[in-house]
């Protein structure tokens, strides 16, 4: 499966099937530079740290504010 040049992936943690985490895993065995923004409701501390740790570029708490989740794409898409 090609999906192109990916820059960015906006995913939510819950996914059916296959959640958030295990969708990037499989993004970065196509391309390892796609950066990878979580979104998701309550996120235990030792989660999040483990996503970091996995490469997830950034994670936001639900519900969030638009605006909120257009400065965090900003923030990933300039940062080098």
């Amino acid at each position: 499966m090609y999906f192109g040049n990916l820059t960015l992936v906006l995913s939510d943690i819950g996914l059916p099937k296959l959640n958030g985490v295990q969708l990037f895993e499989e993004l970065q065995k196509i391309d390892r530079q796609v950066k990878m923004l979580l979104a998701g409701g309550f996120i235990d501390p030792s989660q999040k740290a483990q996503l970091v740790q996995s490469g997830v570029h950034g994670i936001v708490k639900k519900p969030y504010e638009p605006a909120v989740i257009l400065e965090k794409i900003r923030e990933l898409l300039d940062r080098e």
